[in-house]
Order: C-alpha cells, then sequence, then structure tokens
C-alpha cells in the first residue's frame, strides 16, 4: 500500500519516505501494531486529520475494533495492551509534546524497557510529528483508504495478508539498524540518540540530505530554522552548536544569531528569510487551523520545490530537537 500523501511529496527528493516508512514499516524492537498506535495517538495529539485517518484504518485492518480506538484514544489500552504499553504510547506523545518526558523515560525503565526499544519508540514518534506536521501544512486530504476496514471484501486481506505482513517483518528484524558507531554525519550528537533502530537509519539519511546546500534553501536559513526550533523546545545543545557552524560557516555574528532568533529579524534576515523563521516558530506547537493560515502565508513568494523544502525543513528541525530529551538515556 502507498499512502495518499505521496503524490503531494513525491516532487521532493525524500519528503514521501517517512509515510511509506510508517505505512509499513521495519522494525527490531516494537512490533508493527504498537507502532501503528504511535502514529495513531501522535496524529490524534497533532489534529493530523491524514494521519489520523491512515492509521485508523491500519489498526482495523489489524483487528482492532471501533471500541478498541475508542479505548486507545481515551486510556492509551486496547486488546492486549498492558502497562507497558500505556506507558510506550504516553512517552511517545510526551516526547511530541516536549513536556514530562524524563520521568516518562523512568517509568519505561521500571517496567524493564530495553534501551534500544526506548529509541525505537522515541523514532517512532518523531518521524511522526514530522509528517503530521507535513500532512497538515500541505493540507494533503483524507482519502477514502479508511472506508477499506469495514469492507466485506478485505474482511479475508485482514484475516490472511496482516499476519504475512507480520512475518515478513520478523525476516527483517535487526537489519540496517543505526550501528553505535556510526556516528558521522551533520548533527551526529542527535541523529545517535537513534542507535540500534532502523528508523535511526532513515532519521540519518533524512538529516543529511536535507543539510545539502544544493537544495532550494541555503545552509544558512535551514539551520536559523533549526535555532528557532531549539529555542523553542529548549534543545540548549542543539541551539549552541547551531550557533557554533552558524558563525564559524554561515558569516553571522553572535548578536546576529540572537537577534534571528529572538526576534525573527536583524542583520542576518531579510525579507525572504523572516517568513521562514516565522514558520519554525509557528510549528513548534502548532494549532490545526492556525498553522494551515501561517503555512499558506510564509510559502506564499516560493515555488512549489521551495514550499516543499521549506515544509520539510521544519518538520524535520522539529523531529531533531526532541531527540535531544534521549541524551540522558544510556547514562543509568
Amino acid at each position: 500500500m502507498v499512502s495518499g500523501a505521496v503524490p503531494y511529496v513525491v516532487p521532493h527528493p525524500w519528503l514521501y519516505r517517512p509515510f511509506l516508512f510508517l505505512s509499513a514499516p521495519t522494525l527490531a524492537h516494537v512490533n508493527r501494531p504498537f507502532a501503528s498506535a504511535i502514529s495513531f495517538i501522535i496524529a490524534r495529539d497533532n489534529s493530523c486529520r491524514f494521519c489520523y485517518s491512515t492509521f485508523r484504518t491500519l489498526l482495523r485492518l489489524s483487528h482492532f475494533s471501533p471500541s478498541d480506538l475508542n479505548d486507545l484514544e481515551t486510556h492509551f489500552a486496547a486488546q492486549d495492551f498492558d502497562r507497558r504499553e500505556e506507558w510506550g504510547l504516553r512517552f511517545a506523545v510526551r516526547l511530541s509534546r516536549c513536556r514530562g518526558v524524563p520521568e516518562a523515560l523512568d517509568r519505561l525503565r521500571a517496567l524493564d524497557y530495553s534501551e534500544e526499544a526506548i529509541r525505537e519508540v522515541a523514532g517512532i514518534s518523531v518521524l511522526n510529528l514530522a509528517s503530521n506536521r507535513i500532512g497538515t501544512m500541505l493540507s494533503i486530504p483524507v482519502s477514502a483508504f479508511e472506508e477499506m476496514a469495514d469492507r466485506w471484501y478485505f474482511r479475508p486481506w485482514r484475516s490472511v495478508a496482516m499476519p504475512l505482513l507480520q512475518l515478513s517483518q520478523r525476516w527483517s528484524n535487526g537489519r540496517d539498524v543505526l550501528r553505535k558507531d556510526a556516528a558521522d554525519g551533520p548533527l551526529s550528537d542527535w541523529v545517535h540518540q537513534l542507535r540500534g533502530t532502523t528508523v535511526g537509519t532513515l532519521v540519518r539519511e533524512f538529516v543529511g540530505n536535507w543539510l545539502d546546500e544544493e537544495r532550494p534553501l541555503s545552509l544558512k536559513v535551514k539551520r536559523l530554522m533549526l535555532a528557532v526550533i531549539a529555542r523553542g523546545v529548549e534543545a540548549n545543545a542543539l541551539e549552541v552548536h547551531v550557533r557554533e557552524r552558524l558563525i564559524e560557516e554561515g558569516g553571522i555574528t553572535s548578536d546576529a544569531f540572537d537577534d534571528a532568533v529572538d526576534h525573527l529579524g536583524g542583520p542576518a534576515v531579510d525579507d525572504r528569510v523572516e517568513p521562514l523563521l516565522r514558520l519554525a516558530r509557528a510549528s513548534i506547537r502548532y494549532d490545526f487551523g492556525p498553522i494551515k493560515r501561517v503555512a499558506w502565508d510564509c510559502t506564499e513568494a516560493l515555488d512549489r520545490s521551495e514550499t516543499l523544502e521549506a515544509i520539510a525543513s521544519v518538520s524535520l528541525a522539529n523531529a531533531v530537537a526532541r531527540l535531544e530529551s534521549l541524551q540522558g538515556l544510556g547514562s543509568r
């Protein structure tokens, strides 16, 4: 199955890949129904109608009943979910919101989550929050895909194909995980928080592609957008890192950096850059309705490729910035 988001973003070099991965993820430490439950809960929390509809349907095809989904939304529990799954979902939402993450990490440790499983849940969470922003800001419409789950001729498919998909996952488990020694590349200290997971490899590729100066937006502009988001989620180490790169390589002063991040102005910000920084700030904790208007306004002067790159930038920057919450994970 190909996500209905793909036709809207496929001209971008990699923007469609989060949707493909999340629809049929290759995972090493959690199973697909639980990963879909994470995607469903975060889409609901972020009011992303497209992603919510998609993962609601995938869960229905995985034999979740409407009452199961109601329990999942209300109590973070459904079917055979226990306290471990409940707190896995709560951790994912807290990471997306940037609130209460240390306490959730302590609870997962107490429930015997492995370090790799926590990182995989975190990776699924941040990839979803990026996809939610892409789907919402581009106003990708809900498709008729959700209607499939209850059609009589799909019931045999639900009984046969989903177990086969789960079996195929077992064959691919452990492949292409982000190795512990693979700490090279842009923003490696943050991407490396997803080591031991397949989603970590994917995020590392995204970051490498994103921070390519030959893309429609310059590296300097994308770093400024990242700095605004890092400031907003209190990712202090990331903000310091971006500040140093911009001063050393971007030719801006420390005062100009502060003006850009604090006030979205100053000598480093012209009339073309200011709307992009405004979009970055608005994307941190967005409201469903206003963010669509902000995205339209802030990209009005851009062509299609620049618009897709701007949406990609704020979406991935939000994902990377939240990974700073995991930096103390391996220290206990």
